[in-house]
């Protein structure tokens, strides 16, 4: 199977039986499909990382000074598949800003992408 020209392996197992004879033929078997690798969209993978450091915007929250500003993600594939359970290679940045004692501070942190073993995409410092 292929998603926008990526291909997506599946693992298909069969289980089941045939009987009877040549005029009374019957078969009764059970199909399950597994996906072998989860397919993401970039737009759903910033989208996510947008909504999980609670930023839809790039401007820092007044409310919460300790907000990541610009959260970002590195140029990703329009479209990718991953291993679940794993991480996919890619990361997403936000950006922390703090003064203290009259020196702003700036710093990059790197999230990696991960998938969970459900397909559900979490982004680990």
């Amino acid at each position: 199977m292929s998603f926008e020209g990526v291909t997506v392996p599946w693992l298909v197992t069969s289980k089941g039986n045939t009987s009877g004879s040549a005029g009374a033929f019957s078969q009764d078997f059970v199909y399950t499909a597994q996906p072998l690798k989860t397919v993401h969209t970039a737009q759903s993978v910033y989208d996510w990382f947008a909504w999980e450091t609670g930023k839809n915007g790039t401007t820092q929250d007044p409310e919460d000074p300790t907000a990541p500003v610009d959260p970002r993600c590195d140029r990703l594939p329009k479209v990718f598949t991953a291993e679940p359970g794993e991480k996919t290679g890619y990361f997403c940045q936000d950006i922390y800003a703090g003064c203290t004692d009259d020196v702003q501070h700036v710093e990059w942190n790197d999230h990696a992408i991960h998938v969970d073993k459900r397909g559900r995409l979490s982004f680990l410092a």
